[in-house]
Formats: structure tokens, C-alpha cells, sequence
């Protein structure tokens, strides 16, 4: 990914797809996995990743916390007893039966 100075962006699979002059080229980055880049068409604004999902994140959270969408497990599971494997058998058992294969 490139922002050239004249508020171009180009994106692609494979660096040098598209032939840039590197004088005008402003900004170069790559996205990984599960990474977002967003353009405001109307404001001619470029958006990274982290900003995107700061801002969403944020506006997700508050919307989640106050309707009761988000519980905390610490609160609800401290009185709840943990049951130990003792067999290697059965922890054998439970290992395939979470998908475990080895």
C-alpha cells in the first residue's frame, strides 16, 4: 500500500504492481492479517487500522457495557468449583473430544 502526494492510494497483492514515481510516494505500508485500511471519500481522508478499530471498539464497548452484554466471568465463576482430571484416561477422553489429536 502507497499514498502518493496527490492523494492517491494503491493497494495491492504484490509490491510494484503499479509503476510509482518513489519522489511522490508519501506514505508506504503493508497490511497483515486481519489489518483494515478505510478512505472518507467526502474528506479525502485515509484511515489505518488501529484508529479504525480504536474508534469502533470504543463506541462497541460503551454501547455493550451499558446494556448487559458484557459479563464478567471472574465475578460469576468465583464461587464455582474446579473438578481436576485425575486419570490420565479421562484427560485423554476430554483431549478428543476438544479436537485435540496428539
Amino acid at each position: 500500500m502507497c499514498v502518493t502526494g496527490d492523494g492517491l492510494l494503491i493497494a495491492g497483492s504484490e509490491a510494484g504492481m503499479v509503476p510509482v514515481d518513489e519522489a511522490q510516494v508519501v506514505e508506504k505500508g503493508a497490511l497483515g492479517p486481519g489489518q483494515m485500511i478505510g478512505v472518507d471519500m467526502d474528506k479525502g481522508a485515509l484511515f489505518h487500522d488501529a484508529e479504525i478499530k480504536d474508534k469502533h471498539g470504543r463506541r462497541h464497548f460503551r454501547s455493550a457495557t451499558g446494556s448487559g452484554k458484557i459479563n464478567e466471568l471472574d465475578r460469576m465463576l468465583s464461587g464455582a468449583l474446579r473438578r481436576r482430571c485425575s486419570a490420565a484416561r479421562e484427560l485423554r477422553k476430554r483431549q478428543i473430544a476438544a479436537g485435540y489429536s496428539h
